[in-house]
């Protein structure tokens, strides 16, 4: 009895553990598929069938920033040392948007040849809704202490889908 009254603490601190390595998993996840989808855009030869790869990494892109969605919401609350995990690990991943964007943009003139820009537009809008569920998910698992902190990363992330949509926004 005295043995399971010691080993639960234990076993619910684990529980907790994982679910901070969960969702730095998915944080890691989410950068490197970004940097799939930013080398199969600049390996682009600029042909309409050979985009065809762009869609699918962007889709999986997408699918994959769900899944962290749903990681951290199903996640407890992040400690202060997971936290602060979370944020360089979260600095880390606006690098990785960041070189994205900036490679889609390089791209936009190859993608209007092909009249290909409104669907890059589409994929730009998706991709920032659910950058913005993920954020806003993870967000409210960090301390209340740190979360301005995860808002103004998420607001940076944020910013740069913003600017990239305006390029490919003919309205704008």
């Amino acid at each position: 009895m005295q043995l399971k009254t010691l080993l639960l603490p234990l076993s619910l601190a684990a529980v907790a553990i994982a679910d901070g390595e969960s969702v730095l998993a998915a944080i890691t996840e989410i950068g490197d598929e970004s940097l799939v989808l930013n080398d199969v855009i600049s390996s682009w030869n600029g042909h309409l069938l050979t985009a065809i790869p762009i869609i699918f990494q962007s889709t999986s892109l997408l699918s994959t920033i769900n899944d962290g969605t749903e990681t951290a919401e199903a996640s407890e609350n992040l400690t202060l040392a997971e936290s602060i995990q979370v944020a360089t690990a979260v600095t880390e991943l606006q690098t990785s948007v960041n070189t994205t964007l900036e490679t889609t943009i390089a791209r936009k003139p190859d993608f209007d040849k092909l009249l290909l820009s409104t669907t890059i537009l589409l994929s730009l809008n998706q991709l920032k809704d659910a950058s913005g569920e993920f954020s806003d998910a993870l967000v409210s698992k960090l301390p209340e202490a740190l979360q301005p902190t995860g808002e103004s990363l998420a607001a940076e992330i944020e910013d740069s889908f913003n600017y990239a949509i305006s390029i490919y926004n003919p309205f704008d």
